[in-house]
Parts: C-alpha cells; structure tokens; sequence
C-alpha cells in the first residue's frame, strides 16, 4: 500500500505515515525501501513472519479511527436563589 492508501484507512495525514516510516527505517540503520525495513525487523525479531501472513491473509480488515462528537459537549447548570421575607413582600 502506498503512504496515501495507509493515512486513509488509519485515518490520519499521509505525512504522518511517512514520518512513521522515516523514523522506523532510522532505528533500523537506514533501510530504503519497506520492504527492507520489514525484512531487517523480522531478522531482529520484531515482527514474526507468521504475523506478516495472517496481515496480507486479512480480508482488508480497516483500524477504525477514534471518532470524536462534532460539537463539544455542553453541560447545563441551574442556579438556585434564597429569597428573604423582603424580597417575598415585594
């Protein structure tokens, strides 16, 4: 998948993926590609290939984002008043 195709089903800014990527291929000693990074981190033992195959094996299953309410939430507070003996004649 491409960076584009990742942000839309993570649901977040494809420039966000890239960074991800960036600073994965970094720790993992500069590979250029995805697919070296993803073989260096199963020679590591970070990913297991059993793994790799139930993902690419997966019928699309999407990470459904975090939706959050569209208006911020409103809260409702009464005030209550003492009347005096005067306030009451009146």
């Amino acid at each position: 998948m491409t960076a584009k195709e990742i942000a839309r089903c993570m649901g977040c800014s494809h420039y966000t993926v890239k960074q991800q990527l960036d600073d994965a291929r970094f720790k993992l000693g500069n590979q250029r590609t995805t697919r070296g990074l993803c073989l260096e981190a199963m020679r590591r033992g970070i990913i297991a290939p059993l793994v790799l195959a139930l993902l690419v094996g997966a019928e699309h299953a999407q990470v459904r984002p975090i939706r959050r309410p569209d208006a911020p939430r409103t809260q409702l507070v009464v005030r209550a008043q003492r009347l005096d003996e005067a306030q009451l004649a009146a």
